[in-house]
């Protein structure tokens, strides 16, 4: 199933990015046979997408811990479980749809297509080892590791003599298109965050909290529905931004 194929899909760290740029290509994929409708194809990329920020690398881990002066490593660990589970059970949910919607089966397993498969794209399976390896090696930094994994990619591309200049110019447009759309909706939520900094609204949030309870759990999962709410509007580095200026006294 390729609903099934996005959930276990390789993370970028930003459930943006892999909305924005994997979500365009599975989509087609998905629709072109018309064998899936538009909605079921988005509903399986919005919903994968958010895994991306919980399994390591991701990105909201990385600016939390600077934030709070927590350990990456630890948190990157604590994310792990979570994710393998969130990702299991989106797997389940979209096995349990295509069998009920009767969803035809692509292509049967076969061992010998894996071993053909693997050997083809052996070098194309270098770019997560050298784009993890550059980060966690302290090669890159992780937006720095984006650009090489461009430049890997053109490499293994002209290696494999698949590179078509043409549709890598309009694929380089399109790109830029929509990271134009994306960071004016990341400039838009950093306006609005900076407004709700000087009015100090995160403080009296926080203050409101401790005056409703001192439990911590309660209190977390407060902050996890504050989280949910202010994500409608907000990027997710500008909401962390408010969470961590609002947090209170741990009890």
């Amino acid at each position: 199933l390729v609903g099934s194929e996005m959930c276990i899909r390789d993370r970028s760290g930003s459930a943006v990015a892999d909305a924005a740029g994997i979500g365009k290509i599975i989509i087609d994929m998905m629709t072109r046979t018309g064998h899936y409708t538009r909605g079921y194809a988005a509903a399986i990329t919005a919903a994968s997408a958010t895994i991306g920020p919980i399994i390591p690398p991701s990105i909201p881990m990385i600016v939390y811990a600077v934030m709070s002066q927590s350990s990456v490593v630890q948190l990157f660990v604590a994310g792990i479980v979570p994710g393998v589970i969130g990702g299991f059970f989106l797997m389940l949910a979209a096995y349990i749809t295509a069998r009920r919607r009767n969803f035809p089966v692509e292509e049967t397993f076969n061992l010998a297509n894996v071993r053909k498969t693997a050997r083809e794209a052996a070098l194309a399976f270098l770019l997560p080892v050298i784009i993890l390896g550059g980060i966690f090696g302290g090669v890159v930094t992780a937006t720095e590791g984006a650009g090489l994994a461009v430049v890997a990619s053109l490499v293994i591309g002209l290696v494999y003599g698949e590179v078509d200049f043409k549709r890598l110019y309009e694929a380089a447009t399109e790109g830029a298109i929509q990271t134009s759309s994306v960071m004016l909706l990341v400039a838009a939520s950093v306006l609005l965050g900076e407004f709700l900094t000087v009015e100090q609204l995160p403080q009296k949030i926080a203050g409101s909290i401790m005056d409703f309870t001192n439990n911590k759990y309660a209190v977390l999962a407060i902050l996890n529905v504050f989280l949910l709410v202010i994500g409608f509007f907000l990027h997710s580095v500008a909401a962390l931004s408010l969470i961590h200026i609002s947090e209170p006294t741990r009890p």
